[in-house]
Protein backbone atom coordinates (compact mmCIF):
# COMPACT_ATOMS: atom_id res chain seq x y z
CA UNK A 1 0.00 0.00 0.00
CA UNK A 2 1.11 3.58 -0.53
CA UNK A 3 3.09 5.13 2.31
CA UNK A 4 0.66 6.41 4.91
CA UNK A 5 -2.28 4.54 3.39
CA UNK A 6 -4.38 2.05 5.33
CA UNK A 7 -6.08 0.44 2.33
CA UNK A 8 -4.29 -2.45 0.62
CA UNK A 9 -4.35 -2.66 -3.19
CA UNK A 10 -5.04 -6.04 -4.82
CA UNK A 11 -2.43 -7.08 -7.38
CA UNK A 12 -3.59 -9.44 -10.10
CA UNK A 13 -1.27 -12.37 -10.65
CA UNK A 14 -0.44 -13.40 -7.04
CA UNK A 15 -2.58 -16.24 -5.71
CA UNK A 16 -2.95 -15.08 -2.10
CA UNK A 17 -4.00 -12.07 -0.06
CA UNK A 18 -1.72 -9.33 -1.30
CA UNK A 19 -0.89 -5.68 -0.91
CA UNK A 20 1.33 -3.11 -2.55
CA UNK A 21 3.64 -0.80 -0.62
CA UNK A 22 5.89 2.05 -1.75
CA UNK A 23 8.43 3.50 0.65
CA UNK A 24 9.70 7.08 0.84
CA UNK A 25 12.16 6.35 -1.99
CA UNK A 26 9.37 4.96 -4.17
CA UNK A 27 10.73 1.45 -3.83
CA UNK A 28 7.96 -1.00 -4.68
CA UNK A 29 7.05 -3.90 -2.35
CA UNK A 30 4.52 -6.64 -2.99
CA UNK A 31 2.99 -8.19 0.11
CA UNK A 32 1.10 -11.45 0.59
CA UNK A 33 -0.09 -13.61 3.49
CA UNK A 34 1.07 -17.21 3.62
CA UNK A 35 -0.22 -19.25 6.58
CA UNK A 36 -0.60 -16.04 8.64
CA UNK A 37 2.98 -14.94 7.98
CA UNK A 38 3.42 -11.65 6.15
CA UNK A 39 5.71 -11.80 3.11
CA UNK A 40 7.06 -8.68 1.42
CA UNK A 41 8.87 -8.77 -1.90
CA UNK A 42 10.35 -6.04 -4.06
CA UNK A 43 9.89 -5.68 -7.81
CA UNK A 44 13.39 -7.15 -8.08
CA UNK A 45 12.56 -10.20 -5.99
CA UNK A 46 9.37 -10.73 -8.03
CA UNK A 47 11.45 -10.79 -11.22
CA UNK A 48 13.98 -13.15 -9.67
CA UNK A 49 11.13 -15.45 -8.66
CA UNK A 50 10.05 -15.71 -12.32
CA UNK A 51 13.63 -16.31 -13.55
CA UNK A 52 15.99 -19.25 -13.52
CA UNK A 53 19.74 -18.93 -13.94
CA UNK A 54 21.22 -22.34 -14.73
CA UNK A 55 24.93 -22.98 -15.23
CA UNK A 56 25.69 -25.18 -18.22
CA UNK A 57 28.61 -26.71 -16.31
CA UNK A 58 27.45 -27.67 -12.82
CA UNK A 59 31.03 -27.51 -11.53
CA UNK A 60 31.02 -23.75 -12.05
CA UNK A 61 29.64 -21.33 -9.47
CA UNK A 62 27.07 -18.56 -9.32
CA UNK A 63 26.64 -16.12 -6.45
CA UNK A 64 24.21 -13.31 -5.73
CA UNK A 65 26.82 -10.72 -4.75
CA UNK A 66 24.00 -8.31 -3.99
CA UNK A 67 20.26 -8.62 -4.62
CA UNK A 68 20.54 -7.28 -8.18
CA UNK A 69 23.99 -8.68 -9.07
CA UNK A 70 24.57 -12.30 -10.08
CA UNK A 71 28.22 -13.28 -10.51
CA UNK A 72 29.00 -16.40 -12.54
CA UNK A 73 32.21 -18.02 -13.72
CA UNK A 74 30.83 -20.09 -16.59
CA UNK A 75 28.24 -20.23 -19.36
CA UNK A 76 24.73 -19.67 -18.02
CA UNK A 77 21.23 -20.09 -19.43
CA UNK A 78 18.56 -17.60 -18.33
CA UNK A 79 14.98 -18.84 -18.45
CA UNK A 80 12.14 -16.37 -17.79
CA UNK A 81 8.43 -17.14 -17.98
CA UNK A 82 5.34 -15.32 -16.71
CA UNK A 83 2.22 -14.06 -18.53
CA UNK A 84 2.47 -10.70 -16.75
CA UNK A 85 5.88 -9.91 -18.25
CA UNK A 86 5.71 -7.39 -21.12
CA UNK A 87 9.26 -7.50 -22.46
CA UNK A 88 12.79 -8.62 -21.67
CA UNK A 89 15.80 -6.56 -22.77
CA UNK A 90 19.32 -8.01 -22.58
CA UNK A 91 22.31 -5.74 -23.18
CA UNK A 92 20.04 -3.18 -24.82
CA UNK A 93 18.42 -5.64 -27.24
CA UNK A 94 14.79 -6.69 -26.82
CA UNK A 95 14.62 -10.49 -26.73
CA UNK A 96 12.24 -12.65 -28.70
CA UNK A 97 9.77 -14.94 -26.97
CA UNK A 98 7.14 -17.55 -27.59
CA UNK A 99 4.13 -17.91 -25.32
CA UNK A 100 5.59 -15.45 -22.78
CA UNK A 101 8.73 -17.56 -22.42
CA UNK A 102 12.19 -16.06 -22.87
CA UNK A 103 15.51 -17.95 -23.07
CA UNK A 104 18.90 -16.21 -23.09
CA UNK A 105 22.32 -17.84 -23.29
CA UNK A 106 25.32 -16.00 -21.84
CA UNK A 107 28.79 -17.24 -22.79
CA UNK A 108 32.20 -16.10 -21.56
CA UNK A 109 33.99 -13.66 -23.83
CA UNK A 110 37.64 -12.71 -24.22
CA UNK A 111 37.33 -10.48 -21.12
CA UNK A 112 35.02 -10.43 -18.08
CA UNK A 113 31.85 -8.48 -18.75
CA UNK A 114 28.77 -7.21 -16.94
CA UNK A 115 25.54 -7.91 -18.81
CA UNK A 116 22.35 -5.91 -18.17
CA UNK A 117 19.03 -7.73 -17.91
CA UNK A 118 15.85 -5.62 -17.81
CA UNK A 119 12.42 -7.13 -17.23
CA UNK A 120 9.28 -5.03 -17.65
CA UNK A 121 6.03 -6.40 -16.23
CA UNK A 122 2.51 -5.25 -15.44
CA UNK A 123 0.59 -6.02 -12.24
CA UNK A 124 -2.88 -4.68 -11.50
CA UNK A 125 -2.65 -2.28 -14.44
CA UNK A 126 0.66 -0.76 -13.30
CA UNK A 127 3.93 -1.33 -15.17
CA UNK A 128 7.28 -1.85 -13.46
CA UNK A 129 10.84 -2.46 -14.68
CA UNK A 130 13.52 -4.25 -12.73
CA UNK A 131 17.19 -4.71 -13.62
CA UNK A 132 19.63 -7.50 -12.85
CA UNK A 133 23.35 -7.40 -13.61
CA UNK A 134 24.76 -10.75 -14.77
CA UNK A 135 28.48 -10.46 -14.19
CA UNK A 136 30.38 -12.98 -16.31
CA UNK A 137 33.70 -13.41 -14.53
CA UNK A 138 35.01 -16.16 -16.80
CA UNK A 139 36.84 -15.39 -20.01
CA UNK A 140 38.12 -17.33 -22.97
CA UNK A 141 41.38 -17.00 -24.81
CA UNK A 142 41.07 -14.90 -27.96
CA UNK A 143 41.01 -17.03 -31.11
CA UNK A 144 44.40 -17.49 -32.64
CA UNK A 145 44.67 -15.85 -36.04
CA UNK A 146 44.18 -18.51 -38.70
CA UNK A 147 47.31 -19.39 -40.58
CA UNK A 148 47.29 -18.45 -44.24
CA UNK A 149 47.46 -21.38 -46.64
CA UNK A 150 49.89 -21.29 -49.52
CA UNK A 151 48.20 -21.55 -52.91
CA UNK A 152 50.80 -24.02 -54.13
CA UNK A 153 49.83 -26.36 -51.27
CA UNK A 154 46.13 -26.10 -52.07
CA UNK A 155 46.16 -26.25 -55.87
CA UNK A 156 47.89 -29.56 -56.55
CA UNK A 157 46.56 -30.13 -60.08
CA UNK A 158 47.85 -27.23 -62.17
CA UNK A 159 47.07 -28.59 -65.66
CA UNK A 160 43.50 -27.42 -66.23
CA UNK A 161 43.08 -29.05 -69.65
CA UNK A 162 40.90 -27.40 -72.31
CA UNK A 163 38.89 -24.30 -71.37
CA UNK A 164 36.61 -22.24 -73.63
CA UNK A 165 38.29 -18.85 -72.86
CA UNK A 166 40.80 -17.28 -70.49
CA UNK A 167 38.41 -15.10 -68.52
CA UNK A 168 39.17 -15.00 -64.79
CA UNK A 169 35.90 -16.72 -63.88
CA UNK A 170 36.57 -19.50 -66.40
CA UNK A 171 40.05 -20.11 -64.94
CA UNK A 172 38.75 -20.01 -61.35
CA UNK A 173 35.99 -22.51 -62.21
CA UNK A 174 38.49 -24.86 -63.87
CA UNK A 175 40.84 -24.65 -60.85
CA UNK A 176 38.10 -25.75 -58.46
CA UNK A 177 36.83 -28.46 -60.82
CA UNK A 178 40.32 -29.98 -61.00
CA UNK A 179 41.03 -29.57 -57.27
CA UNK A 180 37.78 -30.57 -55.52
CA UNK A 181 36.57 -27.01 -54.81
CA UNK A 182 39.59 -26.27 -52.64
CA UNK A 183 39.31 -22.47 -52.92
CA UNK A 184 36.43 -20.95 -50.94
CA UNK A 185 36.93 -17.27 -51.80
CA UNK A 186 38.46 -16.26 -55.12
CA UNK A 187 37.97 -12.57 -54.24
CA UNK A 188 41.22 -12.91 -52.23
CA UNK A 189 43.13 -14.05 -55.33
CA UNK A 190 44.23 -12.18 -58.44
CA UNK A 191 45.35 -13.56 -61.83
CA UNK A 192 48.52 -12.27 -63.47
CA UNK A 193 50.65 -13.15 -66.54
CA UNK A 194 47.62 -14.53 -68.35
CA UNK A 195 47.58 -15.75 -71.97
CA UNK A 196 45.90 -18.54 -73.95
CA UNK A 197 48.12 -21.23 -72.38
CA UNK A 198 49.00 -20.26 -68.80
CA UNK A 199 48.34 -17.89 -65.91
CA UNK A 200 49.65 -17.13 -62.42
CA UNK A 201 47.26 -17.08 -59.46
CA UNK A 202 48.53 -14.82 -56.64
CA UNK A 203 47.08 -14.15 -53.19
CA UNK A 204 46.21 -10.48 -52.64
CA UNK A 205 48.27 -8.56 -50.08
CA UNK A 206 45.26 -8.16 -47.77
CA UNK A 207 44.15 -11.79 -48.09
CA UNK A 208 43.21 -13.35 -44.75
CA UNK A 209 43.20 -16.94 -45.98
CA UNK A 210 45.81 -17.37 -48.69
CA UNK A 211 49.48 -16.62 -49.38
CA UNK A 212 51.95 -17.12 -52.20
CA UNK A 213 51.20 -17.93 -55.83
CA UNK A 214 50.88 -20.85 -58.23
CA UNK A 215 51.19 -21.24 -62.01
CA UNK A 216 48.50 -23.09 -63.95
CA UNK A 217 48.42 -24.24 -67.57
CA UNK A 218 45.54 -24.81 -69.99
CA UNK A 219 44.53 -24.67 -73.64
CA UNK A 220 41.90 -22.19 -74.81
CA UNK A 221 39.66 -24.15 -77.17
CA UNK A 222 36.41 -22.33 -78.05
CA UNK A 223 33.40 -24.60 -77.77
CA UNK A 224 32.01 -25.74 -81.09
CA UNK A 225 28.24 -25.70 -81.33
CA UNK A 226 26.22 -26.79 -84.33
CA UNK A 227 22.69 -25.42 -84.11
CA UNK A 228 20.24 -26.52 -86.78
CA UNK A 229 17.56 -23.87 -86.99
CA UNK A 230 14.58 -22.74 -88.99
CA UNK A 231 13.54 -19.34 -90.27
CA UNK A 232 9.94 -18.24 -89.72
CA UNK A 233 8.42 -15.48 -91.86
CA UNK A 234 4.73 -14.56 -91.46
CA UNK A 235 2.78 -13.77 -94.58
CA UNK A 236 0.96 -10.89 -92.84
CA UNK A 237 3.10 -7.79 -92.19
CA UNK A 238 1.57 -7.01 -88.78
CA UNK A 239 1.81 -10.54 -87.40
CA UNK A 240 3.30 -11.24 -83.99
CA UNK A 241 6.41 -13.41 -84.17
CA UNK A 242 8.62 -14.79 -81.36
CA UNK A 243 11.72 -16.59 -82.63
CA UNK A 244 14.19 -19.00 -81.11
CA UNK A 245 13.27 -18.93 -77.42
CA UNK A 246 13.45 -21.62 -74.73
CA UNK A 247 10.33 -23.05 -73.13
CA UNK A 248 9.20 -25.96 -70.98
CA UNK A 249 6.47 -28.29 -72.16
CA UNK A 250 6.24 -29.77 -68.66
CA UNK A 251 6.74 -26.95 -66.15
CA UNK A 252 5.96 -28.97 -63.02
CA UNK A 253 9.64 -28.73 -62.04
CA UNK A 254 12.08 -25.91 -62.61
CA UNK A 255 14.64 -28.29 -64.14
CA UNK A 256 12.40 -30.21 -66.51
CA UNK A 257 13.94 -30.11 -70.02
CA UNK A 258 13.60 -27.04 -72.22
CA UNK A 259 13.16 -26.97 -75.98
CA UNK A 260 13.61 -24.36 -78.69
CA UNK A 261 10.32 -22.71 -79.66
CA UNK A 262 9.02 -20.43 -82.41
CA UNK A 263 5.64 -18.72 -82.45
CA UNK A 264 3.51 -16.73 -84.91
CA UNK A 265 -0.12 -15.67 -84.71
CA UNK A 266 -0.77 -16.02 -88.47
CA UNK A 267 0.23 -18.08 -91.50
CA UNK A 268 3.99 -18.30 -91.90
CA UNK A 269 6.64 -19.67 -94.23
CA UNK A 270 9.09 -22.06 -92.60
CA UNK A 271 12.49 -22.61 -94.19
CA UNK A 272 15.65 -24.34 -93.01
CA UNK A 273 18.74 -22.26 -92.18
CA UNK A 274 21.95 -23.55 -93.78
CA UNK A 275 25.18 -22.66 -92.01
CA UNK A 276 27.08 -22.72 -95.35
CA UNK A 277 26.09 -22.99 -98.99
CA UNK A 278 27.33 -26.56 -99.04
CA UNK A 279 25.35 -27.65 -96.00
CA UNK A 280 22.80 -30.36 -96.65
CA UNK A 281 19.84 -30.15 -94.27
CA UNK A 282 16.64 -32.13 -94.27
CA UNK A 283 13.53 -31.39 -92.27
CA UNK A 284 10.20 -33.03 -91.49
CA UNK A 285 7.18 -31.35 -89.87
CA UNK A 286 4.88 -33.35 -87.57
CA UNK A 287 1.52 -32.28 -86.23
CA UNK A 288 1.33 -32.46 -82.40
CA UNK A 289 -1.40 -33.26 -79.92
CA UNK A 290 -2.27 -31.13 -76.89
CA UNK A 291 0.81 -32.35 -74.99
CA UNK A 292 3.19 -31.64 -77.88
CA UNK A 293 3.53 -35.32 -78.76
CA UNK A 294 4.02 -35.79 -82.51
CA UNK A 295 1.27 -37.65 -84.39
CA UNK A 296 1.38 -39.69 -87.57
CA UNK A 297 0.67 -36.96 -90.12
CA UNK A 298 3.89 -35.43 -91.47
CA UNK A 299 5.19 -33.32 -94.32
CA UNK A 300 8.75 -32.81 -95.58
CA UNK A 301 10.19 -29.31 -95.85
CA UNK A 302 11.27 -28.37 -99.33
CA UNK A 303 14.97 -27.40 -99.04
CA UNK A 304 14.46 -24.56 -101.54
CA UNK A 305 11.05 -23.00 -100.91
CA UNK A 306 10.20 -24.34 -97.45
CA UNK A 307 6.64 -24.98 -96.28
CA UNK A 308 3.67 -22.78 -95.40
CA UNK A 309 1.72 -23.53 -92.25
CA UNK A 310 -1.33 -21.79 -90.82
CA UNK A 311 -2.11 -23.97 -87.81
CA UNK A 312 -4.65 -26.20 -89.50
CA UNK A 313 -2.51 -28.70 -91.40
CA UNK A 314 -1.32 -32.16 -90.30
CA UNK A 315 -4.18 -32.71 -87.80
CA UNK A 316 -2.45 -30.46 -85.27
CA UNK A 317 -4.01 -29.46 -81.94
CA UNK A 318 -4.09 -25.66 -81.54
CA UNK A 319 -1.45 -25.13 -84.25
CA UNK A 320 1.28 -27.18 -82.51
CA UNK A 321 4.09 -28.68 -84.60
CA UNK A 322 7.53 -30.17 -84.14
CA UNK A 323 10.20 -29.82 -86.84
CA UNK A 324 12.90 -32.51 -86.90
CA UNK A 325 16.14 -31.31 -88.53
CA UNK A 326 19.28 -33.24 -89.49
CA UNK A 327 22.38 -32.55 -91.60
CA UNK A 328 24.93 -34.54 -93.55
CA UNK A 329 27.35 -34.59 -90.57
CA UNK A 330 24.93 -36.38 -88.27
CA UNK A 331 23.79 -33.36 -86.27
CA UNK A 332 20.11 -33.29 -85.28
CA UNK A 333 17.79 -30.85 -83.61
CA UNK A 334 14.08 -30.64 -82.82
CA UNK A 335 12.36 -27.27 -82.99
CA UNK A 336 8.85 -26.69 -81.64
CA UNK A 337 6.50 -24.35 -83.48
CA UNK A 338 3.07 -22.95 -82.75
CA UNK A 339 0.91 -20.98 -85.17
CA UNK A 340 -2.21 -19.92 -83.29
CA UNK A 341 -4.01 -16.92 -81.84
CA UNK A 342 -2.58 -17.43 -78.33
CA UNK A 343 0.95 -18.53 -77.41
CA UNK A 344 0.85 -21.55 -75.07
CA UNK A 345 4.53 -21.84 -74.11
CA UNK A 346 6.16 -18.91 -72.29
CA UNK A 347 9.82 -17.96 -72.45
CA UNK A 348 11.44 -20.04 -69.71
CA UNK A 349 13.32 -17.05 -68.28
CA UNK A 350 10.09 -15.07 -67.96
CA UNK A 351 8.46 -17.78 -65.83
CA UNK A 352 8.77 -18.31 -62.08
CA UNK A 353 10.71 -21.50 -62.81
CA UNK A 354 13.26 -19.66 -64.93
CA UNK A 355 13.63 -16.79 -62.48
CA UNK A 356 14.17 -19.18 -59.58
CA UNK A 357 16.69 -21.21 -61.57
CA UNK A 358 18.65 -18.05 -62.39
CA UNK A 359 18.92 -17.28 -58.67
CA UNK A 360 19.89 -20.87 -57.97
CA UNK A 361 22.61 -21.09 -60.62
CA UNK A 362 24.06 -17.76 -59.53
CA UNK A 363 24.34 -19.12 -55.99
CA UNK A 364 26.29 -22.02 -57.50
CA UNK A 365 28.71 -19.89 -59.51
CA UNK A 366 27.00 -19.44 -62.90
CA UNK A 367 26.09 -16.12 -64.50
CA UNK A 368 24.44 -14.93 -67.73
CA UNK A 369 22.68 -18.20 -68.56
CA UNK A 370 20.08 -16.41 -70.70
CA UNK A 371 22.43 -16.83 -73.65
CA UNK A 372 22.42 -20.64 -73.32
CA UNK A 373 20.89 -22.83 -75.99
CA UNK A 374 18.55 -25.69 -75.11
CA UNK A 375 21.33 -28.30 -75.05
CA UNK A 376 23.53 -26.15 -72.79
CA UNK A 377 20.71 -25.38 -70.40
CA UNK A 378 19.56 -29.00 -70.22
CA UNK A 379 23.14 -30.01 -69.44
CA UNK A 380 23.14 -27.47 -66.61
CA UNK A 381 19.85 -28.93 -65.38
CA UNK A 382 21.56 -32.33 -65.15
CA UNK A 383 24.47 -30.86 -63.16
CA UNK A 384 22.05 -29.15 -60.79
CA UNK A 385 20.93 -32.51 -59.41
CA UNK A 386 24.00 -32.29 -57.17
CA UNK A 387 23.09 -28.82 -55.93
CA UNK A 388 20.92 -27.98 -52.97
CA UNK A 389 17.36 -27.57 -54.25
CA UNK A 390 16.04 -24.02 -54.20
CA UNK A 391 12.69 -23.39 -52.53
CA UNK A 392 9.60 -23.01 -54.70
CA UNK A 393 6.83 -20.46 -54.21
CA UNK A 394 4.48 -23.16 -52.94
CA UNK A 395 7.07 -24.29 -50.37
CA UNK A 396 7.41 -20.71 -49.13
CA UNK A 397 3.62 -20.29 -48.96
CA UNK A 398 3.29 -23.46 -46.85
CA UNK A 399 6.24 -22.58 -44.61
CA UNK A 400 5.04 -19.03 -43.91
CA UNK A 401 1.55 -20.40 -43.12
CA UNK A 402 3.07 -22.96 -40.72
CA UNK A 403 5.00 -20.13 -39.03
CA UNK A 404 1.80 -18.11 -38.50
CA UNK A 405 -0.07 -21.15 -37.13
CA UNK A 406 2.49 -21.26 -34.31
CA UNK A 407 3.48 -17.62 -33.86
CA UNK A 408 0.74 -15.47 -35.40
CA UNK A 409 -1.34 -13.23 -33.13
CA UNK A 410 -4.38 -10.99 -33.69
CA UNK A 411 -5.91 -8.70 -31.06
CA UNK A 412 -8.37 -5.81 -30.83
CA UNK A 413 -10.84 -4.05 -28.56
CA UNK A 414 -13.06 -3.09 -31.47
CA UNK A 415 -14.33 -4.58 -34.75
CA UNK A 416 -11.68 -4.79 -37.47
CA UNK A 417 -11.85 -4.45 -41.24
CA UNK A 418 -10.11 -6.91 -43.52
CA UNK A 419 -7.43 -4.31 -44.23
CA UNK A 420 -6.75 -3.79 -40.50
CA UNK A 421 -6.34 -7.54 -39.95
CA UNK A 422 -3.96 -7.76 -42.92
CA UNK A 423 -1.91 -4.87 -41.48
CA UNK A 424 -1.52 -6.77 -38.20
CA UNK A 425 -0.39 -9.85 -40.12
CA UNK A 426 2.08 -7.90 -42.25
CA UNK A 427 3.93 -6.66 -39.16
CA UNK A 428 4.58 -10.28 -38.16
CA UNK A 429 5.87 -11.71 -41.48
CA UNK A 430 9.14 -13.55 -40.68
CA UNK A 431 12.22 -11.93 -42.22
CA UNK A 432 13.69 -15.34 -43.06
CA UNK A 433 12.41 -18.85 -43.62
CA UNK A 434 14.24 -22.14 -43.15
CA UNK A 435 13.18 -25.30 -44.96
CA UNK A 436 15.18 -28.49 -44.24
CA UNK A 437 17.54 -29.48 -47.10
CA UNK A 438 16.31 -26.59 -49.27
CA UNK A 439 18.08 -23.40 -50.37
CA UNK A 440 15.87 -20.49 -49.26
CA UNK A 441 18.15 -17.64 -50.39
CA UNK A 442 15.45 -16.58 -52.88
CA UNK A 443 12.93 -15.76 -50.11
CA UNK A 444 11.50 -12.25 -50.28
CA UNK A 445 9.33 -10.80 -47.50
CA UNK A 446 7.56 -8.48 -49.97
CA UNK A 447 6.26 -11.48 -51.93
CA UNK A 448 4.05 -12.57 -49.00
CA UNK A 449 0.38 -11.56 -48.96
CA UNK A 450 -2.83 -12.72 -47.26
CA UNK A 451 -6.32 -13.71 -48.37
CA UNK A 452 -9.11 -13.51 -45.73
CA UNK A 453 -12.53 -15.16 -45.71
CA UNK A 454 -14.62 -12.03 -44.97
CA UNK A 455 -14.46 -8.24 -44.82
CA UNK A 456 -15.22 -7.46 -41.14
CA UNK A 457 -14.28 -9.14 -37.87
CA UNK A 458 -15.11 -8.78 -34.18
CA UNK A 459 -12.98 -9.57 -31.12
CA UNK A 460 -12.93 -13.34 -30.44
CA UNK A 461 -13.76 -14.11 -34.11
CA UNK A 462 -11.72 -16.80 -35.80
CA UNK A 463 -10.20 -15.43 -39.00
CA UNK A 464 -9.67 -17.91 -41.83
CA UNK A 465 -6.41 -17.02 -43.56
CA UNK A 466 -4.64 -18.16 -46.73
CA UNK A 467 -0.99 -17.19 -47.27
CA UNK A 468 0.08 -16.28 -50.79
CA UNK A 469 3.69 -16.24 -51.97
CA UNK A 470 3.65 -14.68 -55.43
CA UNK A 471 0.83 -16.72 -57.01
CA UNK A 472 1.25 -19.86 -54.88
CA UNK A 473 -1.20 -20.38 -51.99
CA UNK A 474 -1.11 -22.27 -48.72
CA UNK A 475 -3.92 -24.25 -47.20
CA UNK A 476 -6.39 -22.20 -45.16
CA UNK A 477 -5.87 -21.92 -41.39
CA UNK A 478 -7.45 -19.93 -38.54
CA UNK A 479 -6.26 -17.36 -36.00
CA UNK A 480 -8.54 -16.05 -33.25
CA UNK A 481 -8.71 -12.32 -32.53
CA UNK A 482 -7.88 -11.83 -28.85
CA UNK A 483 -10.38 -9.54 -27.13
CA UNK A 484 -8.33 -6.89 -25.30
CA UNK A 485 -11.44 -5.87 -23.33
CA UNK A 486 -11.75 -9.28 -21.69
CA UNK A 487 -10.91 -9.18 -17.95
CA UNK A 488 -7.69 -10.83 -16.95
CA UNK A 489 -8.64 -13.57 -14.49
CA UNK A 490 -5.23 -15.11 -14.14
CA UNK A 491 -4.47 -15.42 -10.43
CA UNK A 492 -7.50 -13.32 -9.38
CA UNK A 493 -9.64 -14.27 -6.39
CA UNK A 494 -13.42 -14.43 -6.41
CA UNK A 495 -15.52 -12.82 -3.65
CA UNK A 496 -16.32 -16.21 -2.13
CA UNK A 497 -12.64 -17.11 -2.11
CA UNK A 498 -11.78 -13.90 -0.27
CA UNK A 499 -14.58 -14.49 2.30
CA UNK A 500 -13.35 -18.04 2.76
CA UNK A 501 -9.79 -16.87 3.35
CA UNK A 502 -10.94 -14.23 5.88
CA UNK A 503 -13.11 -16.71 7.82
CA UNK A 504 -10.34 -19.29 7.74
CA UNK A 505 -7.87 -16.72 9.05
CA UNK A 506 -10.22 -15.73 11.93
CA UNK A 507 -10.79 -19.36 12.84
CA UNK A 508 -7.06 -19.93 12.81
CA UNK A 509 -6.49 -16.94 15.08
CA UNK A 510 -9.15 -18.18 17.54
CA UNK A 511 -7.58 -21.62 17.64
CA UNK A 512 -4.13 -20.14 18.10
CA UNK A 513 -5.43 -17.96 21.00
CA UNK A 514 -7.00 -20.95 22.80
CA UNK A 515 -3.83 -23.03 22.39
CA UNK A 516 -1.70 -20.13 23.63
CA UNK A 517 -3.91 -19.69 26.75
CA UNK A 518 -4.09 -23.42 27.39
CA UNK A 519 -0.42 -24.29 27.05
CA UNK A 520 1.44 -21.03 27.65
CA UNK A 521 -0.59 -18.64 29.83
CA UNK A 522 -2.06 -21.29 32.17
CA UNK A 523 1.16 -23.26 32.49
CA UNK A 524 3.85 -20.62 32.67
CA UNK A 525 2.08 -17.48 33.93
CA UNK A 526 -1.16 -18.13 35.84
CA UNK A 527 0.09 -21.34 37.49
CA UNK A 528 3.09 -19.77 39.28
CA UNK A 529 0.93 -16.82 40.38
CA UNK A 530 -1.63 -19.15 41.92
CA UNK A 531 1.14 -21.09 43.70
CA UNK A 532 2.55 -17.88 45.21
CA UNK A 533 -0.87 -16.80 46.38
CA UNK A 534 -1.54 -20.16 47.99
CA UNK A 535 1.86 -20.14 49.71
CA UNK A 536 1.32 -16.62 51.03
CA UNK A 537 -2.12 -17.63 52.26
CA UNK A 538 -0.71 -20.58 54.11
CA UNK A 539 2.01 -18.41 55.71
CA UNK A 540 -0.59 -15.89 56.86
CA UNK A 541 -2.79 -18.67 58.23
CA UNK A 542 0.12 -20.23 60.14
CA UNK A 543 1.08 -16.87 61.64
CA UNK A 544 -2.49 -16.15 62.71
CA UNK A 545 -2.75 -19.58 64.28
CA UNK A 546 0.43 -18.97 66.35
CA UNK A 547 -0.89 -15.60 67.50
CA UNK A 548 -4.22 -17.14 68.49
CA UNK A 549 -2.47 -19.82 70.51
CA UNK A 550 -0.32 -17.20 72.26
CA UNK A 551 -3.37 -15.17 73.15
CA UNK A 552 -5.08 -18.27 74.56
CA UNK A 553 -2.05 -19.03 76.71
CA UNK A 554 -1.98 -15.46 78.00
CA UNK A 555 -5.68 -15.58 78.80
CA UNK A 556 -5.25 -18.86 80.70
CA UNK A 557 -2.45 -17.34 82.77
CA UNK A 558 -4.59 -14.39 83.80
CA UNK A 559 -7.45 -16.61 84.89
CA UNK A 560 -5.08 -18.76 86.95
CA UNK A 561 -4.03 -15.79 89.05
Amino acid sequence: MKQGSTTPIKIDGISSVISLAIDSKDKVYFGSVFYNFSILKTALSWVKQQSQFALVDSSKTKTWTRPDLLSVDGEVNIDIANPNIDKVVFDGVQQGQTNKHWTINVKPETAPRDHNLQVTFTLDGKQYTSEIIVSMQAKIAPPAPSAKQNLSDLIKTTDLGNIIDNNDDTIFTAVNQKNSNVIDDFSQITIKKKDNHSATLTAKLDSKSYAGSVDVTYNVVPATVVDLKIELKPTAPDAIVVKDYLGQINDSNITNPVNTFYYANSESLITMVKSTESSVITGVVYGCDDQWNKITQTSPIDPTIGIKLDGSQLATNDGKYVVELSDNLGHTNNVYLQIAKDKKIANYFDTDNGKQFEIWVKANGYDNIRGYGSSQLNKLFAESKNWQQIASDSQFARSVADWFKTNGKLSSKEPLTKEQVVEQLKTQIPISIKIPAVNTSNYGINKVSFVLNQSEFNPNDKVKITVKYNNAQSEQFSLQIKDNNAPNKKGGLSGLAIVGIVLGSLAGLALLGWLFKRFVVDTFILGPIRDKKQKAWRIREDKALVEMQAEEETEKAKRGK
